[in-house]
């Protein structure tokens, strides 16, 4: 018989880590699943941890060559998959007792939803921060395209990779994450993708995953992770010629300006001026934000910048991380 959901974690040299991962999962208060491990050509002890568990349910795959931002091994795991639903699991994070017992409770009373997201915790040290979409909200809530454009204007975080389930069958043929054309920013992307091929999907404004804020946990801000387009500016040039709707066009280059700004910001703490990025900003989405930020980094030097932009970090802990 077909598990309901089918949980999927790439796995690439998180020996440290996957146990913890692992367990968060098998041990779920709702145990109707399959775990699937894909390992990403991992050179420490994943691969031998991987093999050492013994419950039924889970499921080991390995690549030969690791795929940068984990894109490739959730592409394969979901071409794996035989649940109802697919979720996603990093594996130096986990979830909570009950997480998937509330998505499924949540599929069950949106029926015409093909996206379930919880929230999240940020965890560093002893701190425990809930994100902000959490904080400043008490109700479900069903998102489609131009609802979730104006959030994520607003700095709402409602998706992450370890808290979203989708319904498999509302997944098309192809990859679903960017696999082999992006290094960051990828997940963005991919829920742009299914936002704009028609998703709804319920935000429940309880945090039942854990972000663990360890050294090794984190995407790295390289500059030669941010070159080139945003792969949200990538998605959404290529949809602008099929619409008609100029509030969603208008929306949609203003998500796309904020994510090519934030890759600005990183060539410019790191090495000077990023001309090549702010030539990428269109017109038609331009608003206060973009222009002061661009202003900022065509023309204060480089300390002073981070030094501003360290003003807004401190804000990271109270705001989520945005």
């Amino acid at each position: 018989m077909k598990p309901f959901f089918s949980v999927i974690i790439p796995v690439y040299n998180k020996g440290r880590y996957l146990d913890r991962a692992v367990k968060s999962a098998l041990n779920q208060s709702y145990a109707d699943l399959e775990l699937i491990l894909i390992d990403d050509a991992s050179s420490d002890e994943s691969s031998d941890i991987s093999r050492g568990y013994k419950d039924e349910r889970v499921r080991r795959f390995r690549r030969m060559r690791p795929g940068p931002g984990g894109y490739a091994a959730r592409n394969l795991g979901i071409s794996l998959a035989r649940g109802k639903w697919v979720c996603f699991l990093d594996a130096d994070d986990e979830w909570l007792q009950d997480h998937l017992a509330i998505v499924r409770k949540a599929v069950k009373e949106h029926p015409g939803c093909q996206g379930v997201s919880t929230g999240s915790y940020l965890q560093k040290e002893q701190s425990w921060v809930a994100d902000n979409y959490v904080r400043k909200h008490f109700e479900s809530h069903v998102f489609e395209l131009c609802e979730y454009l104006q959030a994520r204007l607003k700095g709402l975080e409602l998706i992450t990779t370890n808290t979203i389930a989708l319904k498999r069958n509302f997944l098309t043929e192809g990859s679903l994450f960017p696999e082999g054309s992006a290094l960051r920013g990828g997940d963005e992307a991919t829920w742009l993708k299914l936002f704009l091929q028609g998703m709804k999907m319920v935000r429940l404004p309880v945090p039942t995953a854990v972000y663990h804020l360890d050294a090794d946990n984190m995407v790295t801000a390289k500059i030669s992770n941010a070159t080139g387009k945003h792969p949200v500016l990538s998605r959404v040039e290529s949809v602008l010629p099929q619409l008609d709707d100029r509030e969603v066009k208008r929306l949609l280059c203003r998500f796309a300006n904020r994510k090519t700004i934030a890759w600005a910001r990183v060539i410019k703490e790191s090495k000077g001026i990023p001309l090549a990025q702010l030539k990428r900003l269109n017109f038609q989405g331009l608003d206060m934000y973009c222009v002061f930020a661009a202003m900022a980094m065509l023309f204060l030097p480089g300390l002073v910048f981070k030094q501003l932009i360290g003003g807004v970090k401190s804000q990271f802990w109270t705001r989520r991380f945005f």
